[in-house]
């Protein structure tokens, strides 16, 4: 009989894998949005009641594009929950946020109202 694919992990690399398995099954079903890795000129946008988001996967910027609200704060958050960046309220337009300060990895963003914190948009970003 052929050895299991199992046998051949450690306990902490099974455990390790697991959890990861776990946290992105969880990321896909309670953030809506697209997380692929095509080119950046096929890119596409992840569009969300207010807010277009490009392009993802990341390299060196992100843009959102926000429309239809007059102030809203962008915020970044790595997959533990902490945040790693939080905007000044930003107009209506475009916003251009560099991205070099973060790590390669899954993001997670959300867009709310300045005045009375509420999400007009949320999802997932992959930097490269």
């Amino acid at each position: 009989m052929a050895p299991s694919y199992f046998s051949k992990l450690s306990a902490r690399d099974f455990i390790y894998e697991n959890l990861i398995g776990q946290r992105i099954n969880w990321l896909d079903n309670n953030f809506p949005g697209v997380c692929n890795s095509t080119p950046i000129d096929d890119a596409p946008t992840i569009s969300n009641s207010g807010v277009s988001v490009f392009p993802s996967p990341i390299i060196d910027y992100v843009i959102f594009d926000v429309f239809g609200h007059t102030d809203c704060l962008i915020t970044l958050s790595d997959v533990t929950g902490r945040e790693v960046y939080k905007s000044t309220p930003v107009a209506a337009g475009q916003f251009v946020l560099n991205c070099n300060f973060l790590q390669s990895g899954v993001y997670l963003y959300s867009a709310t109202q300045a005045t009375n914190g509420k999400v007009i948009s949320n999802g997932k970003l992959l930097k490269q």
